[in-house]
């Protein structure tokens, strides 16, 4: 895919993460890591039962592997200092891996309503960025 950005999620990132923060865990640190931009706050979050990678305010539904990764890594024991506590060997869902994020123009990519945060193409949202259901709701 023309644009394309893929993200590698190395040993040293998981290792590093921090688990059950959307912006400590190593998905996320990977993700400032290849983007090399500051601004970019990648993190992981859950919407209604969806895990969504989210990249400058903007939603991907996460990828397989992504969500398999975070559900093992989220899963795993903690220190004190929220560090996973990992195997000696990272193998299965918790080996290092990469994926695909697609060029920011692209279909894939969702907005949130700024209103109630819900997920939604950007076709479905006003010039506000609010969703059908919240302009309803005002009318009541």
């Amino acid at each position: 895919m023309a644009g394309a950005t893929i993200v590698k999620v190395l040993a040293k990132r998981i290792r590093k993460g921090i688990a059950g923060d959307c912006h400590g865990c190593p998905v996320a640190k990977a993700i400032l890591e290849t983007l090399s931009e500051r601004h970019c706050e990648p993190q992981l979050v859950d919407i209604e039962w969806v895990t969504y990678v989210v990249v400058w305010g903007r939603y991907l539904p996460a990828p397989a592997a992504v969500r398999e990764f975070m559900w093992a890594f989220d899963s795993l024991p903690r220190t004190k200092a929220g560090r996973a506590k990992l195997p000696k060997k990272l193998a299965g869902d918790l080996a290092p891996f990469s994926f695909t994020l697609p060029p920011f123009e692209s279909g894939d990519w969702l907005d949130s309503c700024s209103r109630c945060g819900r997920v939604f193409e950007e076709s479905e949202l006003n010039g506000d960025g609010a969703c059908h259901d919240c302009l309803h709701s005002d009318e009541d």
